[in-house]
């Protein structure tokens, strides 16, 4: 019976086996390379954020993971679903310009403070969890300070 339990819990992590996280190779001249990461969360990690690019579905990204796309210069129209226990996220989407030849860092965050630092991509949505407000973001993320955590990360499949 116990052993039963154990097994209805578990889940298979969808990265195992996939590659760490490299520092990125010098990016094309005629695109950008954009990091599409979803932070670690300890809270809920079997929930997956499924990331569209101009319509063009990625694939589902885990805890931990992240998706390498490159992308010509230009706006591009990033949409996003994902669900946890804290809210059953509507789509949430922004519009992202980026430029030949550079690399972005483009980052799913659940926060428990209202953060401050200008990188939020979109709306944040905010939702209370034991009396305390958590808030969930997509945030641009510069380079030097996403390389810092990036080595943990495995490349997620794409579709």
């Amino acid at each position: 019976m116990a052993l039963a339990c154990l097994q209805g819990c578990a889940h298979t992590d969808p990265l195992l086996g996939q590659p760490y996280f490299t520092a990125p190779a010098q990016t094309a001249n005629d695109k950008a390379t954009v990091y599409f990461v979803r932070e670690y969360r300890l809270m809920s990690p079997q929930f997956t954020t499924e990331v569209h690019v101009d319509g063009k579905s990625l694939g589902e990204l885990s805890t931990g993971g992240y998706f390498k796309v490159d992308l010509p210069a230009g706006v591009h129209r990033i949409s996003s679903n994902k669900t946890s226990i804290l809210t059953d996220e509507a789509t949430r989407q922004f519009d992202l310009p980026v430029k030949a030849g550079q690399s972005y860092f483009v980052v799913d965050q659940d926060l428990w403070a209202e953060p401050k630092d200008g990188f939020t991509l979109g709306e944040m949505n905010n939702n209370r969890y034991r009396g305390a407000m958590h808030y969930f973001r997509w945030a641009l993320l510069p380079a030097d300070t996403a390389q810092t955590f990036m080595p943990k990360y495995r490349l997620a499949k794409s579709e």
